[in-house]
């Protein structure tokens, strides 16, 4: 109800195109039932999907009140989904087994739900509004979970299926996250994909802005949950939002602000739940100084040694070559002349990937790693910032396990113990950021 009001007042000022995210923590429900059918865990399977789908009949009444169609409406718009979604898992919990496929289309759930929950809420403010179809506009490759975007073909779906609407004062609302592939398949584009939804259709109908209203106030400075000294940024430059978003800030899509900036589009991250919070601007205009400290933890590290890597050529391609056939994604790496180190985000496939490569060299696994990256533009430029970086560490004992600094030049990145990351992103914040945003 409450984004019905925000996009209602923003359909009084200018055009909308809404893209819609799916209730909080639905996706992630969606993939511990996923995990669960692949267990072969039917009854609980079953459980946890009443659970869902309670869940969603509250906030349906929650949105309609005491309307008499509320059953009506359930009966004929949603309960057959539910059905369908519940076939889909319990077929699959019998066997254990779910192809990326399935998956795909099970994830895509919340937000096809959470659609027909905003047409609702508008209908009730008098607000002409039309579900469209996510996989009538955004067309991906068949990488089902993570799809790489199809950007020509998207942009041509948008301005021919969204223009006529918005020509006729209808408002668009478009189910983040999900696409369709070349064969007709739903896909994803990725967990947090929804604002990336946003940014393909700002593109294609040549937006003035991207909104996006989230549940934190905004860009801080650091996650409030770890730094409570942290702050909310007024202004932001979208080269160091990227950064940021790359390092782990799950607020805003990477790729989203990849397109803004291809495009000059300004982004604003508002809180839906905070209307008395400005909003922070994410636009091309530079700013200085560090304007970041990120982390992430459960990061795995590892260390390859190799003796004979000394002047040989190709010891590093066969590395990766091994890590892109397990389908694991490198983070963080670091080279000397006889070792490479690399660091995955995510723990799973990780035992085998130490396997795989302990058949090419000496190689340790160190888990509970945690990345702290200090963001800021041209600030690996900074020989005064290294030296205050450095005496940080000193002075909190704190020990180093790799030392990484990007080719963009904003981006400082340390792997350290997990046990050590709150204390050291809190000495780093309180002397690297000063200037509140707020």
């Amino acid at each position: 109800v409450e984004c019905a009001k925000i996009s209602h007042y923003a359909i009084e000022k200018h055009k909308v195109v809404i893209t819609v995210s799916a209730v909080a923590g639905v996706t992630a429900e969606l993939i511990e039932i996923i995990d669960l059918a692949k267990n072969q865990k039917p009854r609980l399977v079953k459980v946890r999907l009443n659970d869902l789908e309670a869940q969603h009949m509250t906030i349906l009444k929650g949105i309609l009140g005491s309307h008499s169609y509320v059953n009506q409406i359930w009966q004929k718009e949603i309960l057959p989904r539910f059905d369908n979604l519940r076939t889909i898992l319990h077929g699959a919990s019998l066997v254990g087994d779910i192809t990326p496929k399935t998956e795909a289309k099970i994830c895509s759930f919340g937000e096809k739900i959470a659609c027909i929950f905003m047409r609702y809420a508008l209908r009730d403010l008098n607000v002409r509004a039309q579900i469209v179809k996510a996989e009538k506009i955004i067309r991906t490759d068949s990488r089902y979970l993570e799809a790489n975007l199809y950007l020509r073909n998207s942009f041509s779906a948008c301005k021919k299926v969204l223009k006529p609407l918005l020509g006729r004062g209808i408002i668009p609302i478009i189910p983040g996250f999900v696409a369709k592939d070349t064969h007709g398949d739903n896909t994803l584009l990725g967990r947090g994909g929804s604002d990336f939804t946003a940014a393909i259709v700002a593109m294609a109908v040549k937006a003035a802005k991207i909104e996006i209203w989230t549940d934190v106030n905004g860009i801080m400075s650091a996650d409030p949950r770890i730094v409570p000294d942290a702050f909310s940024w007024q202004e932001l430059d979208l080269g160091i939002m990227s950064e940021m978003a790359y390092s782990g800030v799950k607020i805003v899509h990477p790729r989203s602000i990849e397109l803004a900036i291809q495009k000059d589009i300004p982004v604003y991250v508002f809180n839906t739940f905070n209307r008395v919070f400005r909003g922070t601007k994410v636009d091309n205009s530079k700013t200085s100084g560090v304007k970041g400290i990120v982390s992430t933890s459960g990061n795995v590290l590892f260390n390859l040694k190799n003796p004979n890597m000394l002047d040989e050529i190709g010891f590093i391609a066969d590395v990766t070559d091994i890590v892109q056939k397990e389908q694991i994604s490198i983070d963080v790496c670091a080279t000397s002349e006889t070792s490479f180190s690399f660091s995955i985000k995510d723990a799973n496939g990780s035992e085998k990937l130490l396997k795989a490569l302990s058949d090419t060299c000496e190689v340790t696994m160190l888990r509970n790693v945690a990345k702290v990256c200090i963001i800021g533009n041209d600030i690996t430029h900074d020989p005064s910032l290294f030296s205050t970086i450095f005496k940080i560490f000193a002075e909190q004992n704190i020990q180093i396990y790799t030392l990484s600094v990007s080719a963009s030049r904003n981006n400082i990145t340390f792997m350290i113990d997990d046990n050590d990351c709150k204390q050291t992103v809190n000495a780093l914040h309180g002397k690297l950021i000063s200037q509140k945003g707020e």
